[in-house]
């Protein structure tokens, strides 16, 4: 009798996992690492770009800060401008000059990477000013920016 018992009752096995969990488990995982992907993307695109632009802010400022010391001496004059504006010399001296992709002092090369600079030297009644264009060439930017002169 035992024997028949057996035979009437099915036996279920909930252990394990099933064929339907395991494909939820994997489209899941599918859409949270395609989600990451995308969200990462973005992120190192941006970084690019961040990167592009603070080397023309670096290439600017190394120019500005020696050009500023320069402008701010008192009495240093502009002795020598050239007509197609590609150098000025100071009474000092200093010669800044833009010859091929970069912008020198005297012999040593502040910046690289421009594709374009020029100085202007403006004069207003009793104040002089040296205006300066430059322009990256990895990002276009230009920079425009006048320098008064200390007498």
């Amino acid at each position: 009798m035992k024997k028949s018992n057996l035979s009437n009752k099915k036996i279920i096995s909930n252990k394990g996992v099933t064929l339907i969990s395991v494909i939820i488990y994997v489209l899941v995982m599918t859409i949270v690492v395609g989600i990451i992907a995308t969200i990462t993307s973005f992120f190192y695109a941006n970084v690019v770009t961040l990167e592009e632009g603070i080397n023309g802010e670096t290439e600017f400022s190394k120019f500005n800060i020696f050009f500023l010391e320069d402008t701010k001496v008192s009495g240093n004059t502009v002795t020598d401008i050239d007509q197609n504006g590609s150098y000025i010399v100071f009474k000092n001296g200093n010669k800044y000059s833009f010859l091929g992709d970069g912008i020198y002092l005297n012999k040593v090369k502040l910046s690289k990477n421009i594709s374009s600079c020029e100085f202007e030297v403006i004069r207003n009644y009793d104040k002089t000013s040296v205006k300066v264009l430059i322009t990256v060439e990895d990002n276009n930017n230009q920079y425009i920016k006048e320098y008064m002169l200390t007498h």
